[in-house]
């Protein structure tokens, strides 16, 4: 059961932070309305909450999704978020997207960025004590290790994929983040590179936000002769999973080629420049879904541009979203874009070049 008094201390100090955006279900939104409509002293009301920004995932998958964009214009905007999921039913859904606001946070302390978080969760059984644990935890425990623990606690679930005739077994976790599943647009671009091999064949990929690395290991099977994955440091340890397994699958059917994973966070020069301090530039770039934060065009321009020699071509395949255009707007003027394949399914490829 909700509290009027909590939520209304929530709200008020939401709407009194310059900046501060919220990250809600629908439920919770609708309960916030319902609430502003009624509050007695009418310091609050609905038109109050008009000029904050709201995140609302479209549905429970997104919510890695949707975190993403609240942090990036919290970091953007020097300001804090508020995360309310109290009218979350499920503990386990719960949880999951606790761990995923906990590990941000952490992650973000470690960074120098401190970014405020304030929480409003439901009263379920045993969550209490499952924060109190985490909270320990945190204290005594970094967050590599505390990701590696948590993999390790729910378990990777690995899925076959047949793409091209190439058999793949790659390690997901749903849920995880945005990133620890496979993408219909990693799908289509990987079907790409296998069904296109001549033009990876000998020469040096990098793929940006490899997510679980489905499409870096279809060039690395492709023929490239050196792949690098890359991912932020919270995706690190299921990246790193699949491409193990990937070079064990490769001894066996004589696939040569040198494949790692490397951290890559687009907003971090020091990442870019310790990757180039080990790696030339690359001939092709490969990317999908990351075109989904407005937040981030910038920096994905800026990697983008840092990676790239005057003979590189950038694939990126993504579904088609209202922020797209802003995008290749951003970028026209160091890259020719050209929309190479469309899915029937509304998911694009598009080829740049330098």
């Amino acid at each position: 059961m909700l509290v009027y008094g909590e939520w209304r201390a929530f709200l008020g100090s939401l709407l009194s932070e310059t900046q501060s955006c919220l990250l809600a279900t629908d439920s919770d939104l609708s309960s916030i309305a319902a609430l502003l409509t009624r509050d007695p002293t009418k310091e609050l009301n609905p038109e109050t909450l008009s000029r904050v920004p709201v995140f609302v995932p479209e549905k429970p998958s997104d919510f890695a999704l949707t975190l993403d964009g609240a942090i990036s214009h919290a970091i953007q905007s020097s300001s804090g978020i508020f995360v309310c999921l109290a009218a979350v039913k499920d503990l386990r859904t719960c949880i999951c997207w606790l761990s995923m606001v906990f590990e941000w946070q952490a992650s973000l302390r470690k960074t120098g960025r401190d970014v405020g978080f304030s929480l409003l969760v439901p009263q379920l059984e045993g969550l209490d004590a499952w924060i109190a644990r985490w909270n320990q935890a945190s204290t005594t425990v970094n967050l590599r290790e505390l990701h590696l623990e948590r993999l390790a606690r729910q378990g990777i679930t690995r899925r076959e994929f047949s793409i091209q005739g190439v058999r793949l077994q790659i390690g997901e976790q749903p849920g995880m983040s945005v990133g620890s599943t496979v993408w219909t647009a990693a799908k289509v671009l990987s079907s790409f590179v296998l069904g296109n091999s001549e033009q990876f064949r000998d020469i040096d990929c990098i793929e940006l936000g490899s997510g679980v690395g489905v499409v870096g290991l279809c060039a690395f099977y492709a023929g490239s002769s050196k792949v690098v994955l890359t991912e932020r440091e919270e995706m690190m340890p299921l990246l790193q999973y699949n491409v193990e397994h990937a070079k064990k699958s490769a001894e066996a059917c004589s696939v040569s080629g040198e494949l790692s994973c490397v951290k890559l966070d687009w907003q971090s020069k020091s990442d870019c420049d310790a990757l180039l301090q080990k790696n030339a530039r690359f001939h092709h770039i490969l990317a999908s879904e990351i075109i989904y934060n407005k937040e981030l065009f910038p920096a994905i321009r800026t990697t983008l541009l840092s990676l790239c020699d005057l003979d590189t071509r950038v694939w990126i395949c993504c579904r088609p979203r209202k922020d797209d255009t802003s995008f290749w707007a951003l970028i026209e003027s160091d890259f020719m874009v050209d929309l190479i394949h469309q899915e029937q399914d509304d998911v694009n490829m598009i080829c740049t070049e330098t």
